[in-house]
């Protein structure tokens, strides 16, 4: 009887016990997990489980310098920071909407017959042989985008007093005036540029119009190295104000038509040293 007794015993103690696991488990698996430390180091593994890469792939990028990583002799570690790089350099750029041509945007690719077509484009390779020909695209940028990047390009070679003094030149007179022109529109714009000058004059001192002037041209003078437009079109644009002064010049007679034709017409011809 006492031997069944003991045999009871034990065999209760060993359901408590059992019972005491069963509701440790459950207590481990209630309990929230740690958070991660954030300054772990991962495997390969471990960023490939993350990112559902093959370890072997990523292995093979960081040792091309391709995957920003840690190198510990002859093991690669990855952070959190690494692995956030690692994403944001494998996002695919979004594709750019699909946009409708119009016909009036086609007609400037027509032509009225195939020998007009072939001949463009035979006057196209030989710009292009000559080292002459200018991509329209390039053209199209737009003065205020040209011209930050023209000053983040030359400041660093710029006296801090001329950088601080462009600054204000664009913000305040160049960029409300231009910044949504093309630059190929303002090539072509020579009466605008007239006029914006002419506004000029009559709000500032003529020693600002120049300084103003002169950075415009200088920016278009950039355009023009960087192969965006033909030629600045603020070459021979007279800045200063006041009246033409005709001292040096003389008045010359020209052939309008030819040695068979008797008309003729006058025109004013420099003979000033500004011209010698």
């Amino acid at each position: 009887m006492e031997i069944e007794n003991s045999g009871d015993r034990a065999h209760g103690c060993a359901a408590v016990a059992a019972a005491i696991r069963e509701v440790a488990a459950a207590v481990r698996a209630a309990a929230p997990a740690p958070p991660a430390d954030p300054d772990a180091l991962l495997t390969a593994e471990d960023v490939g489980e993350l990112l559902q890469l093959s370890p072997r792939t990523l292995k093979d990028q960081a040792a091309a310098g391709v995957l920003q990583h840690h190198r510990f002799g002859k093991h690669n570690r990855f952070t959190r920071g690494d692995v956030a790089e690692i994403v944001r350099l494998s996002a695919a750029p979004a594709k750019p909407a699909r946009r409708r041509v119009s016909l009036g945007d086609l007609a400037q690719y027509w032509f009225p017959a195939k020998k007009a077509a072939e001949d463009r484009g035979l006057e196209q390779e030989a710009q292009i042989r000559r080292n002459l020909w200018l991509d329209p695209r390039d053209g199209e940028t737009r003065f205020g985008d040209f011209a930050e990047e023209w000053l983040e390009a030359v400041s660093p070679r710029l006296e801090l007093t001329t950088v601080a003094k462009y600054r204000p030149f664009l913000d305040n007179q160049l960029l409300p005036q231009w910044k949504a022109w093309s630059l190929v529109a303002i090539f072509n714009g020579y009466v605008e540029v007239e006029r914006w000058l002419s506004k000029l004059h009559q709000d500032y001192a003529e020693a600002l119009v120049s300084s103003y002037f002169a950075l415009f041209s200088t920016i278009l003078n950039g355009a023009v190295r960087a192969r965006m437009i033909p030629a600045n079109p603020c070459s021979g644009v007279r800045v200063t104000s006041g009246e033409f002064d005709t001292e040096g010049w003389s008045l010359v007679r020209l052939r309008r038509c030819g040695p068979r034709c008797g008309s003729t017409r006058w025109a004013w011809e420099c003979r000033g040293s500004c011209c010698v």
